[in-house]
């Protein structure tokens, strides 16, 4: 994959460049705190790595980053594609705003995407390489990834093996733990599953009880009514139609002395049997009531019994049903624990046998990979000023140490003059030879081929011929992958394809930084000015030697 054009606006002292790249070497040089290491930061923006509101130039609100690549690869495509992002065989747009004051914005190819996508990409497209980097050589966990990267190795066997057996210790060690607690355990799921049982509840009962219990509630206010009225009409002690017919015993007798004894006579019996027909019609609604299959103190019991199994084993009942089915399992595997455990620990060991198959071939692998690493380096070393320098990787199993990426340690062991013993890396290497063993490894490791690579003062702590071999070395990569390259040597500045100066001035009243490309006269006083000065004729001369010199070859 190659950068054509990088655009920053607003990141720390750049308010807006856009840098041209070349396909294969690019260097960036300039004083000391110019901000070589700014357009760094922006690529690592583009890899998807996270960034502090800070970086964005004082006054403004946020800053932008855009990369325009070409010559895309197949697994950068695929990616898009698996991401439902739209892709053009022939270029990607990767655009980042940073915001003082709100989110951050990604795009791809014009579409927002969440960072984490441009991470993945990143990952696939770009690798930077600094002084954090080397420092990474000194770690097992990175050596085994350049290792495994040679071989063009694959853990996948090995990481579902040791999943499989670690979840097999976890259930073991779980039930080694229930046996000491066996008793108090055994009582306690004994009683939870006679209590559930005895309930027997049903997932969706509660609905059924809740509509049951506003009907019988409805029936129960009728009933109350019914009864209620026909007690007042005619009770035997006291009732309306009984005190009714008692007035109209004593107004009949007067009915003839008086007319009005007559109609108010008529007019009572006519109430009384207006009343008994009321009567009679509630009573017979009061018998055609049938009694509820069940009654309302009935359904609120229930009810209530089944809020107490929610709050002690689940919030709904289809939670307290499952946790039935789950500590009935655990009381049958209490009971015969004995049986249990000795199945369980057969699992751990089958799981560890599977587990070391794996590791075996994967080690077996890594020998051969680590014999490729050696002599790839080996070859190289000479041609970075290492002529007498010895490069060895060992591979040491430990079965006894299982891990998702093996039971491997891959050492790096060097020797940089005759007669030492090989040594580690940590204990051997200056911070000098480590960066020229990292440009060979990655000249080594071609698993890495179509990214952009980016050194950051990976020359730094060298100089004389080591200098000179870095600036070959990163001329050699650069026929298979491009980079840019940030750089304080001469040596090595004047094996650029495309040459970079990085200058900070003050306009006005603020730093400005600027990125602007090199040639012709400009370029040698450039390199004068690394040599010691352009202000010397003689730094002039040395410079444009050393780019005769690279130029020739």
């Amino acid at each position: 994959m190659i950068l054509e054009e990088l655009r920053i606006r607003n990141l720390a002292t750049i308010r807006e460049v856009a840098v041209s790249a070349s396909p294969r070497l690019n260097l960036l040089t300039g004083e000391t705190g110019a901000g070589k290491s700014i357009v760094v930061d922006a690529l690592k923006l583009l890899a998807g790595d996270r960034t502090d509101p800070d970086l964005i130039r004082h006054g403004e609100a946020a800053l932008t980053v855009e990369g325009i690549f070409r010559d895309i690869p197949a697994g950068v495509r695929a990616l898009l594609e698996e991401r439902g992002v739209e892709s053009d065989d022939q270029l990607l747009i990767l655009k980042r705003e940073v915001h003082r004051d709100k989110p951050g914005r990604v795009f791809i190819n014009g579409s927002p995407v969440p960072l984490k996508i441009l991470a993945e990409l990143g990952a696939r497209a770009i690798a930077i390489h600094g002084q954090a980097e080397q420092l990474n050589l000194l770690d097992e966990a990175y050596r085994l990834d350049l290792l495994d990267a040679v071989g063009s190795l694959d853990r996948t066997a090995v990481a579902e093996a040791h999943a499989r057996w670690k979840g097999s210790v976890d259930r073991l060690e779980v039930l080694q733990a229930r046996a000491a607690e066996r008793a108090r355990l055994v009582d306690y799921l004994g009683f939870a599953v006679r209590e559930i049982d005895a309930a027997s509840p049903r997932p969706g009962e509660e609905e059924e009880l809740k509509a049951s219990k506003a009907r019988l509630r409805g029936r129960e206010e009728i009933s109350e009514a019914l009864n209620f009225t026909l007690k007042a009409l005619d009770n035997e002690d006291a009732s309306l139609i009984g005190t009714l017919k008692s007035i109209e015993e004593r107004l009949d007798p007067l009915s003839g002395m008086m007319p009005g004894f007559a109609d108010a006579a008529r007019q009572v019996r006519e109430a009384r049997e207006a009343l008994e027909d009321v009567s009679y019609t509630l009573d017979r609604e009061l018998s055609q009531t049938e009694a509820p299959e069940t009654t309302l103190d009935a359904v609120e019991s229930r009810l209530a019994a089944l809020d107490l199994l929610k709050k002690k084993y689940g919030a709904t009942l289809e939670a307290v049903v499952e946790a039935r089915r789950r500590m009935g399992r655990e009381l049958a595997e209490l009971e015969d624990l004995e049986g249990t455990l000795k199945a369980a620990g057969a699992e751990v060991s089958d799981a560890l046998a599977a587990y070391a198959a794996a590791a075996s071939a994967l080690n077996k692998a890594r020998k051969t990979a680590a014999r490729t690493l050696q002599e790839r380096v080996q070859a190289l070393l000479p041609s970075l000023n290492l002529e007498k320098a010895q490069f060895r990787v060992e591979v040491r199993h430990t079965p006894e140490a299982p891990t998702p990426s093996g039971s491997d340690a891959a050492l790096f062991l060097i020797r940089t003059n005759p007669g030492e013993g090989m040594l580690p890396l940590e204990k051997m290497a200056s911070g000098g030879e480590l960066s020229r063993i990292q440009l060979a490894l990655q000249q080594a490791v071609q698993a890495r081929r179509g990214k952009v690579l980016v050194f950051d003062e990976v020359d730094q702590g060298i100089g004389g011929r080591a200098a000179t071999a870095v600036g070959r070395m990163l001329q050699a990569l650069a026929a298979h992958d491009q980079i840019l390259c940030v750089s304080h040597l001469p040596q090595v500045a004047v094996w650029a394809d495309r040459h970079l100066r990085v200058d900070k001035k003050v306009k006005g009243d603020r730093t400005v930084t600027s990125v602007e490309p090199l040639e012709g006269k400009e370029r040698e006083r450039e390199i004068a000015r690394m040599l010691g000065g352009d202000e010397f004729p003689s730094a002039l001369t040395h410079a444009r030697k050393l780019l005769s010199l690279s130029e020739e070859e």
